[in-house]
């Protein structure tokens, strides 16, 4: 704790189910970290003030993953994104979405 906040590394459980376990700075995700969707999808990578923003890699519960590049909570910038069939979508990703 610093100055009533999380501060370091911890565990926070939220109401709706979900969880993040790693480093926070005055009470935000900041740093490394894993978040547990309660729907079974799952982040393990950087934060940068509570959002998904460096590398990391990011789990859906239907098998899809994405392994790459995140900014301001989303797919930014160059990643792999794998089907469950194992087809591969190799390129960069602005907003969330493939560029073409």
């Amino acid at each position: 704790w610093q100055d009533d906040q999380f501060h370091g590394k911890g565990k926070y459980s939220y109401k709706n189910g979900n969880e993040y376990e790693g480093e926070f700075v005055m009470g935000v995700m900041d740093g490394q970290g894993v978040y547990s969707f309660k729907n079974g999808n799952m982040y393990i990578g950087e934060f940068i003030d509570g959002k998904r923003s460096g590398i990391g890699v990011f789990t859906y519960e239907n098998g899809n993953k994405y392994v790459g590049e995140f900014k301001d909570g989303t797919m930014n910038g160059q990643g792999t994104f794998t089907y469950p069939n194992g087809d591969k979508r190799v390129g960069v990703w602005k907003n969330g979405k493939p560029v073409d």
